[in-house]
């Protein structure tokens, strides 16, 4: 009797140090996700922030994984037909990285856009002068030509700090949050967002369901998120909301190179 118990209480404590051991090797697969937003085509003109400074970041990351902001169905298309659909960034970064890192899409954009881009950035222009005149009308224009310039003042001479900063998200939370105010209860509010670029609600949704599946599926590895500059202000919190068991970071790029 004594020694089925003692078998008993070997086998008992052996299950309690194999479930110790598990929730060990749970914890070290913790994904290590890096968001920066970019400025587009202004890294070709703005000297405080290149492409030179996102392969330099992306290094010293040296992530296992970058996701960019590209459709999935144009993965497969020609360099030279990526850098007429997208910035820059996107096309060079797959370009560079291919070969050495996993590079995965999170993107969504409206059938329209994918069939016929400039004809539906052409509306999206319009759309963008219709909402101008709306806010004459309401004599609005100060405060929302003020963000605006804000904003443009950042990404024409800021650094990467500068865009990816708390200042930021709250620069454009601000202009997303008194544009809705424009638009609420009025026709134009459904074609508005719509033509969007940051604020199509079907888009947004997308975009943060995308990337949460790549951070879901890829537990264990290091992701580099590299996206528009106007998106933090939806994906950072949807990450820090809904994907909590992860190491995150998205503001100052010093904290980015020192926590990799």
């Amino acid at each position: 009797v004594f020694l089925n118990q003692y078998l008993l209480d070997l086998l008992l404590l052996r299950g309690k140090l194999m479930e110790h051991n598990n929730s060990i090797d749970v914890s070290k697969k913790k994904a290590k996700v890096y968001l920066f937003g970019s400025i587009h085509y202004k890294l070709n003109t703005n000297p405080n922030y290149t492409m030179d400074h996102i392969i330099e970041l992306i290094n010293a990351i040296a992530p296992d994984i970058i996701a960019i902001e590209i459709v999935k169905e144009h993965m497969g298309l020609k360099k030279e037909k990526l850098y007429q659909l997208y910035p820059p960034e996107f096309p060079e970064v797959m370009s560079i990285f291919e070969s050495t890192k996993i590079i995965l899409p999170f993107n969504w954009i409206p059938q329209e856009q994918k069939e016929n881009r400039q004809t539906f950035l052409n509306e999206r222009k319009k759309v963008t002068s219709e909402l101008h005149l709306m806010k004459r009308k309401r004599g609005e224009t100060q405060f929302l030509d003020l963000l605006n310039k804000s904003l443009d003042t950042i990404t024409s001479y800021g650094t990467v700090d500068d865009v990816n900063s708390l200042t930021w998200d709250q620069l454009v939370y601000l202009k997303r949050q008194f544009e809705l105010s424009i638009i609420e209860g009025t026709k134009f509010k459904e074609k508005f967002l719509y033509y969007s670029g940051y604020l199509n609600p079907v888009r947004i949704s997308a975009i943060n369901n995308n990337i949460k599946s790549i951070i879901d599926e890829n537990k264990d590895k290091k992701i580099v998120i590299l996206t528009g500059a106007m998106h933090r202000w939806h994906i950072v919190p949807f990450i820090k909301k809904n994907i909590p068991h992860i190491d995150f970071q998205s503001v100052s790029t010093k904290n980015l190179i020192d926590n990799s």
